[in-house]
């Protein structure tokens, strides 16, 4: 059972999948080649149980959004219908507060916590002994961040959500 987990972008996207121990596979991909895994290769496999997304969510700016939010916002909506299947909708504060135990938490904080619940720094690894983090960079700690809260919600101790 895996967990596609998305950290969209206007042109990439970062995405891992997580079985729920480790991550298989950690990569940042152009958003048509994004679109191609979920069209063709998550569903081919059936191994993915579902996606994991990181959300926009309004943030009580004074100031109008940007094009590239408007832009993400449309290449979610693309993901959302090249998958199909089940589809979890991550707010950042959920993630943020699941992961770190506070909605306030910066990028350092995040990957920090993500490193310690796996184990401290040997859950990185290195090529020769890769662990269960290996690979994962820039904005894949996002992705496996959305993809963790996913798992522990929906899918951890046998739930199917």
């Amino acid at each position: 059972m895996i967990i596609f987990g998305l950290d969209p972008g206007t042109t990439h996207t970062g995405c891992v999948w997580f079985d729920g121990t480790r991550v298989l596979r950690s990569e940042q991909m152009q958003n048509e080649e994004v679109l191609t895994e979920l069209e063709f290769e998550l569903n081919a496999t059936h191994k993915v149980v579902a996606v994991a997304c990181e959300m926009l969510v309004y943030q009580g700016e004074a100031r109008r959004p940007g094009e590239e939010t408007f832009e993400t916002a449309y290449w979610i909506g693309q993901f959302m219908r090249a998958f199909g299947g089940t589809f979890h909708r991550i707010k950042p504060y959920e993630w943020k507060v699941h992961v770190c135990g506070r909605a306030t938490a910066g990028d350092s904080e995040r990957r920090t916590a993500l490193i310690r619940r796996f184990g401290g720094k040997a859950s990185i690894g290195t090529k020769k002994a890769p662990g269960p983090l290996y690979g994962v960079t820039g904005h894949c700690w996002s992705a496996l961040a959305v993809a963790v809260t996913a798992w522990d919600t929906h899918y951890a101790k046998g739930r199917i959500a």
